[in-house]
Protein backbone atom coordinates (compact mmCIF):
# COMPACT_ATOMS: atom_id res chain seq x y z
CA UNK A 1 0.00 0.00 0.00
CA UNK A 2 1.66 3.30 -0.85
CA UNK A 3 1.58 6.39 1.62
CA UNK A 4 -1.35 8.22 -0.32
CA UNK A 5 -3.39 4.95 -0.37
CA UNK A 6 -2.42 4.61 3.37
CA UNK A 7 -3.33 8.01 4.52
CA UNK A 8 -6.51 8.05 2.21
CA UNK A 9 -7.58 4.72 4.66
CA UNK A 10 -6.84 6.40 7.88
CA UNK A 11 -9.16 9.30 6.95
CA UNK A 12 -11.47 7.38 6.12
CA UNK A 13 -11.19 5.46 9.30
CA UNK A 14 -11.00 8.18 11.64
CA UNK A 15 -14.27 9.34 10.08
CA UNK A 16 -16.18 6.12 10.58
CA UNK A 17 -15.03 6.44 14.48
CA UNK A 18 -16.45 9.52 14.70
CA UNK A 19 -20.36 8.97 13.04
CA UNK A 20 -20.10 5.77 14.85
CA UNK A 21 -19.63 7.48 18.03
CA UNK A 22 -21.80 9.60 16.67
CA UNK A 23 -24.67 7.11 16.09
CA UNK A 24 -24.53 5.35 19.83
CA UNK A 25 -24.41 8.71 21.26
CA UNK A 26 -27.24 9.20 19.71
CA UNK A 27 -29.32 6.37 20.44
CA UNK A 28 -28.75 6.71 23.99
CA UNK A 29 -26.54 3.99 24.34
CA UNK A 30 -24.44 2.97 28.25
CA UNK A 31 -22.38 6.21 29.23
CA UNK A 32 -19.37 4.42 28.42
CA UNK A 33 -19.85 5.61 24.88
CA UNK A 34 -20.43 9.36 25.33
CA UNK A 35 -18.00 11.47 24.69
CA UNK A 36 -16.51 13.26 27.42
CA UNK A 37 -15.50 16.98 27.56
CA UNK A 38 -11.90 15.74 27.32
CA UNK A 39 -13.25 14.26 24.50
CA UNK A 40 -14.75 16.90 22.73
CA UNK A 41 -11.56 19.21 23.46
CA UNK A 42 -9.45 16.79 21.31
CA UNK A 43 -11.46 18.12 18.57
CA UNK A 44 -10.21 21.45 16.50
CA UNK A 45 -13.15 23.81 15.57
CA UNK A 46 -14.13 22.54 11.93
CA UNK A 47 -14.19 19.11 13.46
CA UNK A 48 -17.22 20.07 16.58
CA UNK A 49 -19.14 21.87 13.66
CA UNK A 50 -19.35 18.89 11.38
CA UNK A 51 -20.38 16.62 14.57
CA UNK A 52 -23.26 18.85 15.72
CA UNK A 53 -24.43 18.93 11.98
CA UNK A 54 -23.61 15.61 12.25
CA UNK A 55 -26.74 15.11 14.97
CA UNK A 56 -28.35 18.09 13.79
CA UNK A 57 -28.92 15.54 10.33
CA UNK A 58 -29.68 12.57 12.36
CA UNK A 59 -32.03 13.98 15.01
CA UNK A 60 -33.82 15.77 11.84
CA UNK A 61 -34.23 12.19 10.17
CA UNK A 62 -35.51 10.27 13.37
CA UNK A 63 -38.00 13.15 13.86
CA UNK A 64 -39.23 12.60 10.90
CA UNK A 65 -39.58 8.89 10.84
CA UNK A 66 -42.40 9.48 13.86
CA UNK A 67 -45.98 9.42 12.30
CA UNK A 68 -47.87 12.75 12.93
CA UNK A 69 -49.02 12.45 16.43
CA UNK A 70 -45.65 11.70 18.20
CA UNK A 71 -44.01 14.74 16.27
CA UNK A 72 -46.75 17.33 17.91
CA UNK A 73 -46.28 15.29 21.23
CA UNK A 74 -42.47 15.86 20.87
CA UNK A 75 -42.49 19.50 19.52
CA UNK A 76 -44.77 20.85 22.69
CA UNK A 77 -42.53 18.96 25.15
CA UNK A 78 -39.73 21.16 23.30
CA UNK A 79 -41.56 24.21 22.85
CA UNK A 80 -42.59 24.01 26.89
CA UNK A 81 -38.65 22.83 27.84
CA UNK A 82 -37.36 25.51 25.72
CA UNK A 83 -39.80 28.31 27.21
CA UNK A 84 -39.03 27.53 30.50
CA UNK A 85 -35.09 27.84 30.10
CA UNK A 86 -35.46 30.99 28.05
CA UNK A 87 -38.10 32.97 30.50
CA UNK A 88 -36.33 31.68 33.36
CA UNK A 89 -35.66 34.56 35.79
Amino acid sequence: MNEITGKILQKQQKEYQKLYTLLLELIGYDNEWLTTEAGLNKYNKKELVEIILHQRSLMKKLFEELDEEKQTKLKVKIESALWEVLNKK
